[in-house]
């Protein structure tokens, strides 16, 4: 199977199960769901970029302490811009609410649900970071590529029937994605990407 079949085939694998995750979270762990969809997906992924991932997670220390201080602005823009949102649509509460509800139903420590979400966002930025950008190029311009892979990773999302994580997705699918597209790695999205992560679910919550 050529390269760019093995990529389309992981980036579809990747969108219907974590899709089925979030549409599931009521029923099942969303955290052990998403931790064994995020095992999947990140051998998946491996074995499609193989040689490059070495390249996709160098290190500059400057460009990575950079990338985890805008993981804490967007932290902070996220409180900010739900304290905004609440001044206009105080119902919006009851709408967060009821998304915290549905992830917190569960006996794993905060520890836990944090290395978890490491995982998560690992195999998230090796798809639609690494995997999803080889599979567009060629067929798209870069700014093509940037709003394309931005798109593919909201789909789980529309899949699993929350706007909320919808929008979400796409701000934060946007971001990584530009940071993909002007360092060359994986690193500085991924440090960004597990900051906002852990913020949002583990440290300081919206409630």
């Amino acid at each position: 199977m050529k390269r760019k079949a093995w990529g389309l085939l992981v980036l579809a694998v990747a969108t219907v199960l974590f899709g089925l995750a979030i549409a599931f979270r009521n029923s099942f762990s969303p955290w052990l769901s998403n931790l064994l969809t995020s095992v999947i997906c990140i051998g998946l992924a491996l074995f499609v970029l193989r040689d490059g991932v070495h390249d996709l997670f160098t290190f500059q220390r400057k460009s990575v302490l950079f990338s985890a201080g805008l993981g804490i602005a967007l932290v902070v823009a996220t409180h900010i811009g739900y304290q905004g949102v609440l001044l206009l649509w105080p119902e919006f509460r009851s709408v967060v609410e009821g998304l915290y509800s549905d992830i917190r139903q569960t006996s794993i420590p905060t520890g836990g649900i944090a290395a978890i979400i490491l995982v998560v966002v690992a195999a998230e930025e090796l798809v639609w970071r690494g995997v999803a950008f080889e599979f567009l190029e060629g067929w798209a311009s870069k700014a093509g590529i940037v709003v394309g892979s931005a798109m593919l990773y909201a789909v789980p999302q529309l899949i699993g029937g929350s706007w909320l994580l919808l929008c979400a997705a796409l701000s934060l699918g946007f971001c990584c994605a530009l940071q993909r597209a002007t360092s060359g790695r994986l690193t500085e999205s991924f440090t960004t990407h597990a900051i906002w992560s852990v913020g949002m679910f583990c440290l300081v919550p919206l409630h």
